[in-house]
Order: structure tokens, then sequence, then C-alpha cells
């Protein structure tokens, strides 16, 4: 059930901060961005399509898009400066 329900998107990211992060100066605010990144396969009506073969289920549920935070063919308005990425690998 959890690689169905984290397929669907019901998953997420805890920030964890604590003392030393502001010791390290680290980038803070709109400079910190974090990015869930997924793999899903979509059909041609734009829907999830969450079948996997028996193949799938022992090398990996591949996708034929990628999506950031969700998004599909996402980007960033960044201005100049240094920024903090956080990655998480959602895929299933």
């Amino acid at each position: 059930m959890t690689a169905k329900q984290a397929y669907a998107g019901v998953s997420g990211l805890f920030l964890i901060e604590d003392p030393t992060d502001s010791a390290l100066g680290l980038p803070a605010g709109d400079h910190d961005v974090p990015f869930v990144l997924t793999d899903k396969r979509v059909s041609a009506q734009k829907q999830l399509v969450y079948a996997p073969s028996m193949m799938d289920q022992m090398s990996g549920y591949l996708g034929d898009t990628m999506l950031v935070n969700g998004t599909p063919d996402a980007w960033l308005s960044v201005d100049r400066g240094l920024y903090r990425f956080r990655l998480l690998n959602g895929a299933v």
C-alpha cells in the first residue's frame, strides 16, 4: 500500500533545523528551497497510471514524466546569491 499511496502523492518531507544551521550561515527564507523529485507514468488523458507488472515490482516502477514538487516542466525564478537546495527522491 505504501508504494501506491506515495505514487498518488501522499508523501512529503520535514525540514529540520537546529542552531547549527544559523551558525553556518546557510541560506534561509526564500533562498532555502525544498525539492521533491518523482517520476510518474501519465496516460494520454493526463491521468496518473499505477499498474505495476511483476517485472516492475522486481526492478522498480519507472515513470515517463519527471515532476518537481508535483509539477511537470517545473522552473524556479531566482535572484543572484546563494541558495540551499534540499532534495528528496520521492520515487517509488
